[in-house]
Formats: structure tokens, C-alpha cells, sequence
């Protein structure tokens, strides 16, 4: 089960966008095997004193594994910005999972090896 803690630091976020973020983030269940509660906690700004233009920043953190993502999306829609922030922050949690899966699978042809060279017959 996944909690959404949003705050906006100089925008309101309506009901709307709640409903918005938390159907665009309800795919990152399927990454969490365990039944222990995961939060996302997002962050949304309004970006006009680093930008000339007038923009929305969102920034995301997900924990998953002992392990934190952090991902940024910068856009002049909030909608758009969050779906920014969604594909970096999929990108990331697809590549963690794939490099764990690929040291498994290393270590398991390693032992596989080792177990070659023993021999049980006397």
C-alpha cells in the first residue's frame, strides 16, 4: 500500500491533482513485494526564480528496498511536470531492479561454477 504525502510550497494542490498523482503513481505497487506500508512524498513549487518562464517544479522521493529514489520534473503544466517526474523516477526504479536481478543472476553462475568443480564420487 502506497501513502501520498503532497505539499505545495507556493501552490495549493486541489483535489484534482491529488487524484491525478495518485492514479499516475499506482503502477509502483507492483515493484514492492513486501506488505510494509511505502510513502511517496512529493514536493510542488512554482519554479519563477530559477527560470524566466512561469513553470511548476515537482520533486518525488519513493523508498523502496532501503533504498531511496529522488526524481525531478520541471514543466509549465502540473500535469505535465508530474508525468515528468513519473518516467524518471519509473526509469530509475526499473533500472535499480534490473541491476539487482543481474548480480543475482551472476553470483548464482558463479556458485553454479564452483559446484562444477566439486565431485562427489570417491
Amino acid at each position: 500500500m502506497i501513502t501520498y504525502t503532497i505539499t505545495g510550497d507556493t501552490v495549493s494542490i486541489s483535489d484534482k491533482v491529488r487524484d491525478y498523482i495518485e492514479k499516475r503513481f499506482h503502477g509502483f505497487e507492483r515493484f514492492m513485494t513486501d506488505d510494509v506500508g511505502h510513502e511517496i512524498i512529493m514536493t510542488v513549487s512554482r519554479a519563477t526564480a530559477r527560470t524566466r518562464d512561469d513553470s511548476y517544479h515537482v520533486e518525488v522521493k519513493f523508498k523502496l528496498h532501503e533504498r531511496e529514489f529522488f526524481a525531478t520534473g520541471i514543466a509549465g503544466d502540473i500535469t505535465a511536470a508530474v508525468d515528468l517526474a513519473k518516467e524518471e523516477l519509473m526509469r530509475e526504479v526499473t533500472q535499480s531492479n534490473a541491476k539487482r536481478r543481474t548480480l543475482f543472476h551472476r553470483g548464482a553462475r558463479k556458485i553454479k561454477s564452483m559446484m562444477k568443480g566439486l565431485s562427489w564420487k570417491k
